[in-house]
């Protein structure tokens, strides 16, 4: 049986942090609340749709914050790339593991993003934002599609609520520097291993 390596999106493999905080910061405008940049790091604590409920505290607002951040997401999602070493981390990485994504966004805004450097097809699986707000029950499900067990699973993410969602079910948890979260905060996670570069990335991957 081939290990599986799922991956979060945003963060990870896409260069996407400042869209979509920009993009969420107007969403929070619309509804006549303000957002910074910490408070919205906080929200990748734990789950980020609860958090954001908790803070606006109000169901008629937070049902009108998801409409407005649902309408904005592609007009914002066509200005993310992709981080520039992410062909060689997924093609290497395809040869001996079947690779997932699940991701809060949609999926066929990552499919979207994949596609533009052939790398759509490297994926057994993508589920996005329509299959589940809960990570952890995305996380069960494309294990349970890819027939693999917690424990031949790697999970690679950028944020702490991720890394503990993994960490719970028993999978390998490998928390990334370069996205949503820093060294420090990823730390108090206490992934399987957090790696700085892409190098150690695939480095990790391979020889564990």
């Amino acid at each position: 049986m081939s290990p599986v390596v799922i991956f979060d999106f945003d963060g990870v493999l896409a260069d996407s942090y400042e869209q979509i905080f920009k993009m969420v910061e107007e969403a929070f405008s619309a509804i006549g609340m303000k957002l910074n940049k910490s408070q919205y790091s906080d929200f990748y604590l734990t789950n980020v749709k609860l958090a954001e409920k908790k803070v606006v505290n109000n169901e008629e607002n937070f049902l009108k914050l998801q409409k407005q951040i649902q309408d904005k997401t592609p007009q914002f999602y066509k200005l993310v790339n992709l981080f520039p070493f992410v062909d060689q981390v997924v093609n290497e990485l395809s040869d001996e593991n079947k690779l997932a994504i699940v991701s809060s966004t949609r999926s066929e805004l990552v499919t979207g993003k994949l596609a533009e450097k052939n790398l759509d097809k490297k994926f057994d699986l993508i589920l996005g934002a329509q299959s589940e707000t809960s990570k952890r029950n995305k996380l069960i499900s494309a294990m349970k599609e890819l027939k693999s067990d917690p424990q031949d699973s790697w999970f690679v993410s950028d944020t702490v609520g991720d890394i503990n969602e993994g960490n719970t079910l028993g999978m390998k948890t490998i928390a990334v520097t370069w996205g949503f979260h820093p060294k420090e905060t990823l730390a108090k996670a206490k992934p399987s291993f957090i790696v700085n570069s892409s190098d150690e990335l695939l480095s990790c991957i391979k020889s564990t």
